[in-house]
């Protein structure tokens, strides 16, 4: 028996194991391996560094002279006709390599920038005599292109002699975009490998820590008095669906992911079948036991049939199917519920190794039994 449900786990652990790598493979894939620079940060450039080779990729850069501002974007919502400011851009001024470039930053950074570019005029002019702010910038380097150029060039033309040009590199520092992918779709990328990772630290917990068998585990620890032989025999003896629920004739023992769940039969007192379809489809074999606790079995529908029978067959204590009257009367009169037929049946029954019938045997019999029953308690009502 732990073996079986040992094979069964660590097929489906083996199963996570594979998602959880393609899923993992697959983000580095599209986001170009983004993940690691946003945790890490991007290779440190300066004037000197070739821009041409690290085009689209993620740099970081120690700003500390901003000359001015070179262009704006916005965004409008076309419900209020209302325009908001998103992202600026900025000329920054490698100093020590006599460079300029651009960075391109959200508008919330731009009341620390504008004060930048004053300091930075403030020392121009002698005002101060050194600079004493700087900001980290980290984002995909990428050319200019368009009307983002132009506006490039239209501030660089007012700020330096056309014979001053060639200290000027057509790139910005994008810090909305990591690798060249937006920071909105790495965030949710990066959510679901964070996802996967503790998804698999979990599985990967419960296989050792023996999930598959815990339920078995307890039941035994806690009832000394059934020797584990007993339960081996029940479950070589079950009648087993979908490859992973035995219906044995005193347990049910049953298989969701990689954990097992154990059913003592012999305390369910009704099972039906409910389906449901549509996007939160279910379909599934309720059981509900003489403490008014509820398990619920996933099987297809197509094998439903076939399993309340072997409950039938084996547990004759059990109502079987769906009653609007017994639900309402096992709601609102449960120890009228058990006396239907519950309470009857156990009391011709004796526990040994397994359940043995007393007198006439036949489930059917209890079965028309409780529906007399429940006929006579709805003439009650009545």
């Amino acid at each position: 028996m732990k073996e079986t449900l040992k094979k069964h786990a660590t097929k489906s652990f083996v199963t996570r194991t594979v998602v959880v790598a393609v899923i993992l493979i697959a983000s580095l894939l599209f986001t170009k391996a983004g993940i690691i620079p946003l945790i890490f940060g991007g290779t440190s450039i300066d004037g000197t560094s070739d821009f041409d080779a690290l085009e689209g990729k993620q740099v970081s850069f120690d700003a500390e002279y901003v000359l001015a501002e070179y262009v704006r974007r916005t965004s409008t919502e076309t419900d209020t006709n209302r325009t908001t400011l998103t992202n600026v851009g900025y000329i920054v001024w490698d100093y020590d390599n006599d460079v300029l470039f651009g960075i391109y930053l959200p508008a919330s950074k731009s009341s620390s920038l504008d004060k930048m570019i004053d300091e930075t005029w403030e020392w121009w002019d002698y005002e101060i005599e050194e600079v004493s702010s700087s900001l980290h910038v980290d984002g995909t380097l990428r050319t200019m292109e368009g009307k983002e150029q132009q506006y490039f060039q239209e501030t660089i033309d007012e700020l330096l002699y056309e014979d001053e040009q060639d200290m000027v590199r057509y790139y910005t520092i994008d810090t909305t975009q990591v690798n060249g992918l937006e920071k909105g779709w790495l965030a949710i990328i990066s959510a679901v490998d964070m996802w996967a990772l503790l998804y698999f630290v979990w599985s990967l917990i419960s296989y050792l820590s023996q999930g598959y068998y815990r339920a078995v585990k307890k039941f035994l620890d806690a009832n000394p008095s059934v020797p584990e032989s007993r339960m081996e025999a029940d479950f070589a003896s079950a009648v087993l669906f979908q490859k992973k629920i035995w219906v044995g004739r005193e347990w049910t023992i049953y298989i969701k992911g990689m954990k097992a769940y154990l059913m003592e039969n012999r305390k369910q007192v009704w099972a039906y079948y409910f389906r449901r379809t549509g996007r939160y489809s279910v379909s599934q074999i309720r059981f509900f036991d003489k403490d008014k606790k509820n398990i619920n079995i996933d099987i297809p529908n197509s094998d439903y049939e076939e399993m309340l029978k072997a409950y039938q067959d084996r547990q004759p204590q059990m109502l079987l199917g769906y009653d609007k009257d017994w639900e309402k009367m096992y709601k609102k009169d449960f120890s009228g519920f058990l006396n239907l037929r519950y309470n009857q049946v156990i009391s011709q029954l004796q526990t040994e190794d397994t359940y043995h019938y007393q007198g006439q045997a036949n489930p059917d019999n209890y079965f028309d039994d409780a529906r007399y029953d429940m006929d006579a308690y709805r003439e009650q009502q009545k």
